[in-house]
């Protein structure tokens, strides 16, 4: 709904903007503004270098946290994929003044920054019995316990170009509130070396007894042995990527300003 309106508030603030050229914030004044967008905050100063532009500098940062558990024919999954970006920004904008309550503004800011993704997933049988059903019945072996991990940690230096469009509602001299609507529109990643690690170990029977009349093996006097312990660790290598999006990420802003 914020987005559909979004365009529209704006479209008007800026048609309407040459009525009512007054009032526009004098060179040398600052303004902090701090964002909400979901999983997303920013905070930006602002300092007027004339009466319709300002220079920009700040940092954003968003995450993500995913935990899912799964159980399915006995045996539990647990996942996590978690992520964490943040980024320094400098840039550029232009303001308008529509009326003493609003205001409109336009630009682009390039960001630089880093960020981290972690990746694990955990697998564990809780019902034997109901696990072996999927099992071959042909095999002489099922499984008695089983717990698998991996895990992967990943680095990432990431860089953008970001054009912006905004406006404020002032509610007093120095306070307004607002909202910012930004696109990624390019974004360049460089994914640094990263490793990865899976483990395995469990316990299984192992039966020596063909039943001749199912066809099958007896399990009533099998033996109890140790899986074999699997550690795995995975490289990869460097990676550079180029890319970008135009769905838009819109932020609530409340807006500070000072001399």
């Amino acid at each position: 709904m914020l987005k559909h309106l979004f365009i529209p508030t704006l479209s008007i603030c800026l048609l309407t903007s040459s009525l009512n050229a007054q009032n526009l914030p004098q060179a040398g004044d600052k303004q902090i503004q701090p964002g909400v967008a979901g999983n997303s905050a920013m905070i930006v100063y602002k300092k007027f270098i004339s009466e319709t532009k300002a220079l920009r500098f700040g940092g954003n940062v968003s995450y993500v946290i995913n935990n899912q558990e799964n159980v399915n024919n006995g045996l539990k999954i647990n996942t996590k994929n978690n992520s964490i970006n943040m980024y320094g920004l400098v840039g550029i904008q232009k303001s308008y003044n529509v009326s003493d309550k609003f205001a409109a503004y336009t630009g682009i800011d390039f960001s630089l920054g880093f960020g981290y993704n972690n990746n694990e997933s955990n697998s564990q049988i809780i019902d034997s019995s109901l696990y072996n059903k999927t099992s071959d019945r042909y095999s002489n072996r099922r499984t008695i316990s089983q717990n698998s991990s991996s895990k992967r940690d990943f680095f990432s230096i990431n860089s953008g170009l970001i054009p912006f469009l905004g406006f404020n509602y002032y509610l007093t001299k120095n306070f307004s509130i607002g909202a910012e609507c930004r696109f990624h529109v390019v974004g360049v990643t460089y994914g640094l070396p990263s490793e990865s690690r899976g483990r395995s170990s469990g316990s299984y029977l192992l039966s020596k007894e063909y039943d001749t009349n199912s066809n099958q093996y007896s399990f009533k006097n099998a033996e109890v042995k140790d899986s074999e312990p699997y550690e795995n660790i995975y490289k990869t290598t460097k990676n550079f990527n180029i890319g970008g999006s135009f769905q838009p990420t819109i932020y609530i802003t409340a807006n500070f300003y000072f001399k």
